[in-house]
């Protein structure tokens, strides 16, 4: 992705309106190879929370957040070099052919790119949403503190941990929820 980055300011600073193949065949096939990646990763998370939860599921949750971050930082470096070059095109190719304009295809690439990252993201926040913290706590119930607990005193110290798990829980899915809808405004805003 970052020789994608550097391709795109590359041809920014030339202000060429042709570009070259084969990097632009690369940047074309970009969006695949991040949507296979996201796929995995988010795919991973359904699975983890249709089926029993892991205790690593935050951390699963946290690292498909952290990927989509990285790529819409990466995009948005993209889309501040691809605008300007993009008002430069159209109001040079305006003056010379007052028709349609045509854009290299690198405005194409980078506008899928984005929509695929986005539809990622929806996808993900929806998995967050669907979140049912009555599941969870059912499930955070099923995991072990320890074997050797005895069933006195020790009885509600167990029991307002386990409150204290799904109460973390709860609060981590909203957080990463409110994130996650703050990514998809800024991707759609990143469409050229």
């Amino acid at each position: 992705m970052v020789d994608n980055v550097l391709y795109v300011r590359k041809q920014y600073e030339e202000k060429s309106d042709k570009g070259d193949p084969e990097k632009e065949q690369q940047l074309a096939s970009v969006h695949e190879t991040i949507q296979a990646l996201l796929q995995s990763q988010s795919q991973s998370v359904i699975d983890d929370v249709t089926g029993d939860l892991q205790a690593d599921l935050l951390e699963k949750w946290g690292l498909l957040a952290e990927t989509l971050a990285y790529l819409s930082v990466l995009l948005g470096v993209c889309n501040k070099m691809l605008k300007p070059w993009k008002t430069s095109l159209t109001k040079k190719k305006k003056k010379k052919n007052p028709g349609t304009v045509v854009l290299p295809a690198t405005f194409d690439h980078f506008n899928t790119v984005v929509q695929k990252v986005e539809h990622c993201t929806e996808e993900f926040h929806k998995v967050i949403q669907g979140v049912d913290a009555q599941i969870l706590s059912l499930e955070v119930q099923s995991l072990k503190l320890a074997d050797s607990l005895q069933q006195t005193h020790e009885d509600s110290i167990k029991t307002d941990v386990w409150k204290k798990i799904q109460a973390s829980y709860q609060q981590s899915a909203k957080e990463l929820s409110q994130y996650l809808q703050h990514k998809i405004k800024y991707l759609h805003a990143l469409k050229l």
